[in-house]
């Protein structure tokens, strides 16, 4: 069974390691009980991003790699923001009950599943709710506004800002205990006390992000290849041709979403291990100034 610490002081690499060592010691436990939560939208997803994909333009002319991202779909663009917040929201909570539990556990979470898990996962959902409103109002109401007017560059920057002073925040508000505001005030004063860790994790978290956008990207410019490939010479009357090649499509679709669902409990499971290492290193600078404090007391 996964026993490392959580609250233990560690470096960059320490809290990737120990990242990917708790996902594939509990990966069993972990697919189980995120995939129970994510399913509804990775299956949603993938049915409405084909028929919104197949009503485009991509099916009618011939694209090179990144010119998917210029195809003109307001259902497109509302799907990609709305299923890694959707995904994010059902996944995070999910992600921070099994850590939460195995410490607290002391048989771990193994055998564990959703109905043991339903009541404890619910109370955190409306916590990271509580806890990231800010960056869901900024995702919902500012990000499509700027992909409308091509405004990549200040989209990555913003999100890089808003998510660096908020990350901190759930695992304060539901590993921590902590309550709404001191949550809320520890994010903030992490992100400044220890800047430059925190701003190297948030990067790698969101490489996180940007490699499944890439992959997006990938299945993408392969449905359109493989349109070309396996459809080319079919007459448009042959009904089983095109359900095969619709049945391949949606699954290589839902391989996408559950791939982003993964990624995020990677994320999340990531986010938890940085803020057990800087909670602790927060311990450890307040114990050595009250000893100080207390040897210059007991000198005078």
């Amino acid at each position: 069974m996964f026993s490392e610490p959580l609250y233990k002081r560690r470096s960059t690499g320490e809290k990737l390691n120990i990242t990917f060592d708790f996902l594939r010691e509990n990966f069993t436990a972990v697919c189980r009980n995120v995939l129970v939560v994510a399913a509804p939208f990775c299956i949603i997803f993938a049915i409405v991003f084909l028929q919104a994909y197949m009503s485009s333009d991509v099916w009618n002319t011939s694209m090179e790699w990144l010119d998917v991202l210029h195809i003109e779909s307001s259902t497109l663009t509302t799907l990609r923001i709305l299923f890694p917040i959707l995904t994010a929201a059902a996944v995070m909570p999910m992600a921070f009950t099994l850590i939460d539990t195995h410490y607290s556990h002391k048989e771990g979470i193994q055998g564990l599943r959703f109905q043991d898990l339903r009541m404890t996962y619910f109370l955190n959902l409306s916590k990271w709710f509580l806890s990231f409103l800010p960056f869901i109002l900024y995702a919902l109401l500012v990000v499509p506004v700027l992909i409308k007017g091509n405004e990549w560059f200040w989209m990555i920057v913003l999100t890089i800002i808003i998510f660096f002073f908020l990350e901190m925040a759930p695992p304060a508000f539901i590993i921590g205990r902590k309550k709404y505001g001191e949550s809320m005030e520890t994010t903030i004063r992490y992100a400044f006390s220890h800047f430059w860790n925190s701003l190297i994790i948030t990067l790698l978290l969101l490489l996180v992000g940007l490699l499944v956008f890439l992959w997006e990207i990938g299945v993408i410019n392969v449905i359109v290849e493989y349109k070309g490939m396996f459809l080319g010479t079919v007459p448009s009357n042959n009904i089983v041709a095109y359900a095969i090649y619709w049945i391949l499509l949606l699954a290589l679709l839902l391989v996408l979403s559950v791939s982003v669902t993964l990624a995020i409990t990677a994320l999340s499971i990531g986010i938890v291990f940085q803020y057990g290492s800087l909670e602790e290193r927060n311990h450890r600078y307040e114990l050595k100034e009250k000893i100080e404090n207390f040897e210059k007391l007991r000198d005078e």
